[in-house]
């Protein structure tokens, strides 16, 4: 399948997953806090109608969530789509393809007819030596209840003597807690309200970092990772020296990382 009709495949179940629901675009505009015309690219497969390729992942991870989708797993397929990679399918073991056959073994002769005198003769000797083998085990068996009736009363004191209490204790098995995963952060009606959006920076590997709001410089350094920043503004400007070491949440929506590993980038929001 083609690169572009991977792309509508996809947006193709998401259009059918909102009109399942009964939503138009504005309505899940109104609630998710993306445009109409982002979410009908999204729906149509025009990656090039998206503002850059980490705000369409965002986008599409919070839009497929909103419609109770995995949001993971349509951000994989779109970057696969966009890439022309396919992820790789686990297949069933292959038949040898040499034309060898598994050898059957035959049976030394079919029901209802007779063995050969040889086979017969070998169903003789194992008669017999089944005869002697039951000679065998009565005379064992008879010497055996001689020796159990003399040592009567040693067996029956070991079969009574008590079982010994130095028993190692069994291990306690220790469960393993189980941690919640993090919530996804919900939008916030009071900035779309003033005509202002609000931004999250969450810092995860070190990198050097600049913040601009309305184009003024709030904040320029190398920040302790795990480190949160949170503004507000109309524009935002980001510019870090490890892309992989920013997470952008514009508005409540998860934006992802800003780029791969060691890359520089520089991005403006919305």
């Amino acid at each position: 399948m083609a690169k572009g009709a991977e792309l509508q495949a996809l947006g193709s179940e998401l259009r059918a997953a909102r009109e399942g629901r009964d939503l138009s675009l504005s309505d899940v505009e109104r609630t998710i806090k993306i445009r109409a015309k982002f979410l009908e690219a999204l729906e149509q497969g025009n990656a090039a109608a998206l503002p850059s390729p980490v705000q369409a992942r965002g986008f599409l991870r919070s839009y497929a969530r909103f419609l109770q989708l995995d949001g993971d797993e349509y951000v994989a397929r779109w970057e696969e789509a966009l890439s022309g990679k396919r992820r790789n399918v686990r297949r069933a073991p292959q038949t040898l393809s040499d034309g060898r056959r598994t050898a059957q073994i035959a049976p030394a002769y079919s029901p209802g007819v007779a063995p050969p005198a040889r086979s017969r003769s070998l169903m003789g000797i194992l008669i017999i030596l089944l005869m002697l083998g039951g000679i065998s085990t009565a005379v064992i068996i008879g010497a055996g209840l001689a020796s159990s009736a003399e040592g009567g009363a040693n067996a029956l004191s070991a079969i009574l003597s008590p079982v010994p209490t130095d028993v190692p204790p069994e291990p306690t098995l220790t469960p393993t807690p189980f941690v919640p995963p993090s919530p996804t952060p919900l939008p916030n009606p009071n900035a779309a309200a003033s005509g202002e959006s609000a931004i999250q920076i969450t810092v995860t590997a070190r990198t050097w970092l600049r913040v601009t709001v309305d184009d003024a410089v709030v904040y320029e350094g190398m920040p302790a990772p795990q480190t949160v920043l949170q503004y507000r503004g109309r524009r935002f400007g980001l510019r870090a020296g490890n892309g992989i070491g920013v997470r952008v949440v514009l508005n409540g929506v998860d934006l992802g990382v800003l780029g791969a590993r060691g890359q520089i980038v520089e991005q403006t929001f919305p």
